[in-house]
């Protein structure tokens, strides 16, 4: 494990993880509606052009802001990289725009895991086995979902105003 408690996923993880990436790679993200976005940011230590395809938690459409959580901790490159250098641009299905970032308080990212089991009642069901069986968290260390999520980093991303 990682010292941020977290690991990278196995190959068979990686493999359902990289579904949504493959839609996006071939011009198909509109399928999956607001449940996933992509991140384009920039490394930061390469400087190199990044984009990384994300599940959304929590999406507000009076506000249009989506909160994502980094599944695997503080220590993911794209948390880190966009800690360094905000986001600059978030693409939903078709649409894509220059986004305002704003990373949740913990307070914030409870309210946004009870939304998420709230509404997604059969993932949040299965996210204490997948984080267990990913090395993301030990047998019994979480015994509600809400917990577990609210663990998590989470930022909220939202169509940046004119200012």
């Amino acid at each position: 494990m990682e010292d941020s408690g977290r690991m990278r996923p196995s190959p068979m993880f990686k493999a359902f993880f990289d579904a949504p990436r493959w839609f996006y790679r071939h011009g198909l993200g509109w399928l999956m509606g607001k449940r996933f976005m992509a991140l384009s940011h920039v490394g930061r230590r390469s400087g190199v052009e990044r984009k990384t395809i994300l599940e959304v938690a929590v999406y507000h459409p009076d506000t249009q802001e989506m909160i994502v959580a980094s599944a695997f901790g503080p220590k993911a490159d794209w948390y880190l990289n966009i800690q360094a250098k905000p986001a600059h641009l978030i693409q939903v299905g078709r649409v894509g725009y220059v986004p305002q970032q704003r990373f949740l308080q913990p307070d914030e990212a409870h309210a946004a895991a009870q939304e998420f089991c709230r509404k997604h009642r059969l993932e949040a069901r299965a996210a204490i086995p997948m984080f267990v069986a990913m090395g993301g968290a030990e047998k019994g260390e979480f015994s509600d979902p809400v917990d577990l999520l609210a663990s998590l980093p989470m930022v909220a991303f939202r169509p940046a105003t004119g200012e």
